[in-house]
């Protein structure tokens, strides 16, 4: 029994020699240089240049691309050029590494311009917002609906709900105000 009891230990013990010398060689050999390990580029500036250009300059760079968001418009930035990217320029990544870029539209997105009539001003300001719309002025009328608004102008036009007008484009509002203006 006792002889059986030190075999067993003697054998647990090269098992675990065994193991232990597998996991000093797989952690400071192998996985260091399949890995990479400790070797980084720094991830150029993107910021600005034309859409044509970015595949083989981030080739060039040993990084890929992926194109975020196409839909995004700023009006004082060249169309189809990079807006934004992650990770941003001068952070230390390793070879092959994903870039994200979101490029300027090519041209200003259209929408559908919204109801903003026959609801509050202040919820015609939200949903204006967030439409994407500017509120260039707004108009009083007299009426017994105060605070409501009436009419929603662009370009001086009356513009129905659901007609197709530029992201950022800017629009009137007429409101109701009790008594006179």
């Amino acid at each position: 029994m006792n002889k059986n009891i030190k075999i067993i230990l003697i054998n647990i013990g090269i098992i675990l020699t065994i193991t232990l010398v597998g996991l000093i060689i797989l952690f400071n050999f192998y996985l260091p240089s399949v890995t990479n390990h400790g070797e980084t580029i720094s991830v150029p500036n993107l910021i600005g240049m034309h859409k044509s250009e970015l595949d083989n300059f981030v080739k060039q760079h040993s990084l890929r691309l992926e194109v975020a968001d196409s839909l995004s418009y700023e009006k004082d930035v060249l169309p189809e050029s990079v807006i934004s990217q992650r990770p941003k320029a001068g952070t230390q990544v390793k070879e092959n590494r994903k870039i994200y870029v979101s490029i300027n539209a090519k041209s200003i997105p259209k929408l559908e311009m919204p109801k903003l009539t026959e609801i509050s001003i202040f919820n015609a300001k939200v949903i204006a917002e967030n439409s994407g719309l500017i509120l260039d002025s707004l108009k009083y009328k007299p009426s017994s609906n105060d605070g409501l608004v009436l009419m929603q102008e662009y370009n001086g036009r009356k513009i129905e709900p659901g007609t197709k007008i530029s992201r950022g484009s800017i629009i009137t509002l007429t409101v109701g105000k009790k008594g006179n203006t």
